[in-house]
């Protein structure tokens, strides 16, 4: 008999919420302790882990889980499950839909079904414009179901502690800022309240909260 041929594994990165600068030991070991976890590596400067996985995507989830019981919350951005709703227009295929969600930078699979997808995608390389692009170039309208892109100007203030704060609002994922704009992947349940109490925080005067 000829021996297993050894499981894939995918680097997995989880942005962590810990308000110190020391990394969190106990966020490691519980990570260590998820079946298809091999190695865990800590990042305490972008508050990022990585994990070298070898278990299911339908899994992912448990890393999830066990960071949260350690006490150390943490969410999964390279490989996160973003839902999404579609309106279709004239002219809207699913085949195309899917076609075209695929081929989007940063997406690693795609599920449409019905008036509905998920797409399991890296929130450090896809972006708000693709997806909306490639909806379009469907004919299909797009609603953001699970994950929001926020964008907000610091019309005065330092956008730089601006940020900082809102790094530490559990369920913001990906910062993309430049400048006195600080713009951002996170899970729905982020509010706009939640972005302008960071503001008050800092006393940065902040411009309207948008989502593109």
């Amino acid at each position: 008999m000829g021996s297993e041929a050894p499981k894939a594994t995918e680097s997995i990165v989880m942005r962590y919420y810990f308000n110190s600068e020391i990394e969190p030991s106990s966020l490691k070991q519980a990570l260590e302790k998820v079946k298809g976890a091999e190695k865990v590596d800590l990042d305490s400067k972008t508050r990022t882990c990585n994990v070298s996985w070898s278990g299911k995507c339908r899994d992912l989830g448990q890393l999830e889980n066990a960071a949260a019981a350690a006490g150390v919350p943490a969410m999964v951005i390279s490989h996160a499950h973003m839902y999404l709703a579609f309106k279709p227009l004239k002219g809207a295929t699913l085949e195309t839909l899917n076609k075209e969600l695929t081929a989007i930078s940063g997406v690693k699979g795609v599920q449409v079904s019905g008036a509905a997808a998920e797409l399991h995608c890296d929130l450090q390389a896809v972006t708000i414009e693709a997806i909306r692009s490639a909806s379009k170039n469907a004919n299909f309208e797009t609603q953001f179901k699970s994950h929001v892109w926020t964008d907000v100007k610091v019309e005065a203030g330092d956008a730089a502690k601006f940020q900082g704060e809102v790094e530490n609002i559990k369920g913001v994922l990906v910062l993309k800022s430049t400048g006195q704009n600080v713009a951002f992947w996170a899970v729905k349940a982020v509010t706009d309240a939640m972005v302008k109490k960071a503001g008050e925080k800092v006393g940065a005067t902040l411009g309207e909260v948008q989502h593109p």
